[in-house]
């Protein structure tokens, strides 16, 4: 018969082996992508949104557009800044950032579509 001890580890361990595979999952696509692009994921970021990329981009887009996704790059990097430390927040600050996060994504991808809708 297996202890309570043993049993009590075993169901907190249970969400921790979730949390690592998401983990490894999210390490895995940052290889890809690396390897893909031939450079880092802080790298390729940098030059993505680079001040002089972003200044011809704001020259190619109608500026609801360019104003729409420079909100969501600027929401990404503050976002980001509390994301470094992300394990020093209580529980309510990693849901905060977590909602954060999300929304920061959607309003990416809600962006990336419309630039489609643009070419």
């Amino acid at each position: 018969m297996v202890s309570r001890e043993v049993g009590k580890l075993a169901k907190e361990l249970a969400p921790m082996v979730e949390m690592i595979r998401i983990f490894s999952r999210m390490l895995n696509m940052i290889a890809e992508f690396e390897e893909a692009e031939g450079k880092n994921l802080e790298e390729a970021l940098k030059e993505s949104l680079s001040p002089d990329r972003l200044a011809e981009l704001s020259k190619q887009m109608p500026p609801d557009l360019f104003g729409e996704f420079m909100a969501s790059v600027l929401r990404l990097v503050t976002v980001m800044v509390k994301a470094r430390d992300f394990m020093q927040l209580p529980p309510s600050g990693k849901r905060s950032l977590a909602s954060e996060l999300e929304e920061v994504a959607m309003n990416l991808e809600r962006a990336i579509e419309k630039f489609k809708g643009a070419i």
